[in-house]
């Protein structure tokens, strides 16, 4: 608050214990008073912690007069899973002659004592949906990031303490699409069969751990997406929706067993890059009949994502979403610009009142949605953009 202050000297602290931390104890490490007005890059130089441990941090600073801070609130990290070794889950795949767009796995579990703290990380390729007793994990979208396959595969890590209960519990994976054979030129594809690994640790009040891992007791379904593509668009069937698939106690006795499978050869890495979300969702400034049946949302403005309908219509009846960044002067969408990209996503009513659906496994960039099938004449407000970065 005052003209002409600058820091003149740090102190870090880093601790295996939050409650240590605040006692002024750097087990991990303590930097001592560092002459330095350097706020930013100042490298952990401390004890190397162990694979998967939380460390907790926190620092003071002192000014142009040598006058202390307080000491920070305390912040955290985790460590990653730095060998091979530490993973002891398994790769898996649906049966072979599954060929599911997007096949579904789950696994019941129960765990042996209170939760302390539970962590999960997974990878699944092409893209891939983490869920626990019904709850999707994170609000990540179209994951893993693209990455050279054979030389690193960058997987996520959640701490999923607030998912997980007492007793039984469940957990459900989703894959679908991903950076396919239609994929960018410039970038790396991932042309073989979908597939994913995932273990999570659930440290226990008692000292004790559990680790639940994919391995050949999970089971397999195909999901309701019958098609996706990265450009392509998706197709989703409402009428074959698995109903608590991922819940605990759902009865899985007609799926299939999973086959464990290699892995994509490169090595598992954290990733630490900036996820994927749905940041804003935007409302439509226009929407004009420019012929019958044929409906054309204008979201204003061009982006990338999707867009998100409600609507109801009778069982098996379909709408049609087609995108584009221009029209003609008829009004219609131009989708010259998407090149071969189909671009369209296809929902199929289950028929059972007013229905929500935004697709999972693809992504347009776009203005323009073109909307045919419905029987009755949708309103501009049953459609919203999405937007993704």
């Amino acid at each position: 608050a005052r003209r002409g202050s600058r820091q003149s000297a740090y102190r870090i602290l880093g601790s295996r214990n939050p409650i240590a931390l605040r006692r002024g104890i750097g087990d991990l490490w303590d930097s001592g008073k560092v002459d330095s007005d350097n706020s930013t890059d100042v490298v952990y130089d401390g004890a190397a912690p162990a694979s998967g441990e939380q460390c907790y941090w926190q620092v003071r600073v002192w000014d142009e007069l040598d006058r202390a801070s307080p000491w920070s609130e305390p912040g955290h990290w985790q460590v990653g899973l730095l060998e091979a070794s530490d993973w002891h889950a398994q790769w898996i795949a649906a049966a072979p002659d599954e060929n599911s767009a997007s096949p579904l796995f789950r696994r019941d579990f129960s765990l042996s004592g209170k939760i302390k703290r539970a962590t999960a990380c997974i990878y699944g390729l092409g893209w891939y949906e983490l869920y626990l007793n019904g709850t999707k994990v994170g609000d990540q979208v179209l994951a893993p990031p693209n990455s050279h396959y054979d030389r690193v595969v960058l997987y996520d890590t959640f701490d999923v303490t607030k998912l997980l209960r007492q007793n039984g519990n469940a957990v459900g994976v989703m894959l679908g699409g991903g950076y396919d054979s239609t994929y960018s030129r410039w970038g790396w594809k991932w042309e073989k069969s979908k597939r994913f690994i995932l273990q999570i640790r659930i440290d226990l009040a008692d000292g004790s751990h559990q680790e639940i891992v994919s391995d050949q007791y999970w089971r397999s379904h195909e999901g309701p997406i019958t098609v996706c593509g990265i450009y392509g668009g998706e197709t989703y069937d409402a009428r074959t929706e698995q109903s608590g698939w991922s819940a605990f106690g759902f009865n899985d006795r007609d799926w299939s067993a999973v086959i464990e499978t290699e892995s994509p050869g490169g090595r598992l890495v954290a990733n630490t890059m900036p996820l994927l979300r749905v940041t804003q969702t935007i409302s439509p400034v226009n929407m004009t009949e420019p012929r019958p049946g044929v409906f054309v949302v204008d979201m204003g403005q061009n982006f990338a994502g999707w867009a998100r309908i409600r609507m109801q219509g009778q069982r098996g009846d379909s709408v049609k979403l087609h995108y584009s960044e221009l029209i003609d002067s008829a009004g219609m969408i131009d989708p010259w610009t998407n090149r071969k990209a189909t671009a369209t996503d296809i929902y199929v009513f289950r028929g059972n009142g007013v229905e929500s659906y935004e697709p999972r496994f693809t992504y347009h960039g776009f203005r323009y949605v073109e909307i045919t099938g419905p029987r009755r004449k949708p309103m501009a407000e049953m459609v919203e953009g999405r937007v993704v970065h």
